[in-house]
């Protein structure tokens, strides 16, 4: 039996079993320091910079492709994908409180 005859299912052993569709539980993973903690420092704090500026002019093209850079190298050093979960960890492990 192929997997293609059995939609929503894996080939195991001959017979079909049903996949579980349920989202795996969410466990935090521990932050993936590939910095130094003053290399961070700077990007975090080039983070709270180009938020100002975007938050002072949110339509201007040039500031918010500046905080998508600042925010994507940031999620580069610490190995991790959501920007808002880097800067908060980041903040947080820095000592400089959540993100405004």
């Amino acid at each position: 039996m192929t997997s293609a005859a059995c939609p929503a299912t894996t080939v195991r052993s001959g017979r079909c079993a049903r996949r579980s569709n349920a989202p795996a539980p969410h466990r935090p993973r521990p932050p993936q320091r590939r910095c130094s903690p003053f290399v961070l420092r700077q990007q975090v704090s080039q983070v709270r910079v180009a938020r100002l500026r975007t938050s002072a002019a949110p339509h201007d093209p040039v500031q918010r492709a500046e905080l998508e850079n600042c925010l994507y190298a940031l999620c580069v050093l610490t190995g991790r994908r959501s920007a808002y979960a880097t800067l908060t960890a980041d903040e947080a492990f820095l000592g400089g409180g959540p993100a405004s």
